[in-house]
């Protein structure tokens, strides 16, 4: 059985980030593609790793060296968590190769064990570069022995089997639930959605109660006190690193592969019967002859794009969790309070000069229209084969995110207007500054798919998650956000920045629009 998973997984490594197909293409393009995308998660590395680097120079600074590990083990955790959880289910039991390795003569624990192996490596990549920053400033610092950085290693080979076994324990309870229903893919998305807002909404009620002095002298203790309670083996893994001991070190790796192997044996069970479920369709065979329905041609691609909306989990889940968070975003702002915000920030009115750019940017941080031309995939030649323009093909899809962020829209203004208490100017840019930059995003979407499109794809994650489509609209969505917020916050008159804003987004979604609709892929 070694010798079957060994080769399913090497087929995974070698497809793994498309380096196999890039390496073996003499299609140009698919090498730019590349190229650009690995520019791209460069960037982000680089980002992520400046504030990496800035949070441990700043703890060291303030005496808090000795609890780098910990924490630095719980944002690796917490990342390989989330990630996981929204992935686990379509890698475990992707069906697109399932019919196919179950011809194989090989067996269901090799298939599973390959697939979970191959969220390990990614898992483990992401982990290391968390991790790196805080084995060589903490360790090189400190002056750190022999032992420490064995078990710091060590640890982060381990890193990532715990919580991917929880996230995808998690996911396939999801699965198994949703397999018993008949609209599988909108209840699996449903109940996705429903805990990731359940755990948002938890995270958020937590205050620190007490002076902010005080608070802050003890920081050390709060955030040790919030780790244990958050993560507890990351405390394990901290007191191991730190302190040398091997019992909070064998305890740690022993939890990690004792929960992952009872997760195999679980999988291995439900394997089969999970994968039957998700391959059959119910029906009642209570047909009736009915009066067929006549649409327009804009109506009818919309309603072609709904329906498949919700019924892809993986796609749903992804693309609404940006507005989702945007509703979130505004009901934890009025439970918290603005005037502990405004009070960290030494500027005036903080809060209601950033608030329309930051529902802005949760809206669109990754629109359906910047995959929704990619999830066309080997049948996009059914698109081009109807007699309508490329340009209605496109409103429709739009449409769809439009249609999507609207009523998350309404209440996220309402919420933040009526519990705030803005109103004036501030209200007109909390209206106005989201709607143009949804808009905007609906069209950056658009375009980048249709600069970065993606065809040949297995696996709808690759093209939801991982194509440079998705990746370049994060980014750009993100540093136009942050740039606008940041001068409305740092300029004197925010009003002339809002207003400056809001043009320059429509002038370039109307630009966009009309390139987009003469072009055809």
């Amino acid at each position: 059985m070694l010798k079957q998973m060994s080769r399913l997984f090497s087929v995974s490594i070698c497809n793994l980030f498309g380096i196999n197909e890039v390496i073996h293409t003499r299609d140009k393009k698919k090498k730019r593609n590349f190229i650009l995308m690995a520019v791209l998660w460069l960037m982000l590395i680089a980002m992520a790793q400046m504030y990496l680097i800035g949070t441990a120079v700043a703890y060291m600074a303030m005496g808090m060296g000795d609890i780098l590990p910990m924490y630095f083990y719980t944002v690796a955790a917490m990342l390989t968590l989330v990630f996981t959880f929204f992935k686990a289910g379509s890698v475990i039991f992707a069906m697109n190769t399932y019919e196919m390795l179950m011809a194989l003569p090989v067996t269901k624990t090799a298939i599973v064990v390959s697939r979970f192996l191959t969220m390990y490596v990614t898992n483990l990549i992401m982990s290391l570069l968390i991790m790196i920053p805080g084995l060589l400033l903490y360790g090189i610092g400190t002056g750190q022995g022999a032992l420490f950085y064995v078990f710091y290693i060590i640890g982060t080979l381990f890193l990532p089997l715990l919580p991917m076994t929880v996230a995808t324990a998690i996911s396939a309870v999801i699965k198994w639930i949703s397999t018993k229903m008949k609209n599988k893919s909108l209840v699996e998305a449903l109940l996705t959605l429903a805990l990731t807002v359940g755990i948002i909404l938890l995270s958020t009620m937590t205050r620190f109660e007490g002076d902010p002095q005080e608070v802050f002298a003890n920081l050390t203790n709060v955030v040790r006190d919030a780790v244990e309670k958050i993560f507890p083996p990351a405390a394990w893994f901290g007191a191991a690193v730190v302190e040398g001991d091997v019992l909070w070190f064998l305890l740690l790796i022993g939890v990690s592969i004792a929960v992952f192997a009872l997760l195999v044996v679980v999988l291995n069970a439900c394997f089969t019967p999970v994968c039957t479920a998700l391959n059959t369709a119910m029906a009642k065979h209570n047909y009736k002859k009915v009066k067929g329905n006549q649409n327009s041609v804009f109506g009818a691609l919309l309603t072609r794009e709904l329906r498949y909306y919700f019924s892809h989990s993986v796609y749903m889940v992804n693309t609404i969790m940006g507005p989702v968070l945007m509703l979130v975003a505004a009901i934890a702002l009025v439970v918290v309070g603005p005037d502990s915000i405004n009070g960290a920030i030494p500027i005036e009115g903080a809060v209601e000069k950033a608030l329309p750019f930051v529902l802005t940017l949760c809206a669109i941080m990754m629109p359906t229209t910047a995959c929704a031309v990619s999830l066309e995939g080997k049948n996009r030649w059914l698109s081009k084969s109807l007699p309508i323009p490329v340009k209605a093909q496109y409103d429709g899809k739009i449409a769809l995110f439009l249609l999507i962020c609207l009523p998350f829209y309404l209440l996220s203004v309402i919420i933040s207007a009526v519990g705030l208490g803005i109103t004036g100017l501030s209200l007109v840019w909390l209206i106005v500054v989201p709607a143009a930059g949804i808009l905007f995003g609906a069209n950056l979407g658009i375009t980048m798919n249709l600069m970065f499109p993606v065809f040949d794809w297995d696996n709808e994650v690759k093209v939801v998650k991982q194509s440079a489509s998705s990746g370049f609209t994060m980014l750009v969505g993100m540093i136009l956000m942050v740039v606008s917020g940041g001068l409305a916050l740092a300029l004197p008159n925010h009003h002339a920045v809002n207003l400056a804003v809001t043009l320059i987004f429509l002038l370039i979604s109307a630009w966009m629009y009309r390139r987009n609709s003469q072009k055809e892929i």
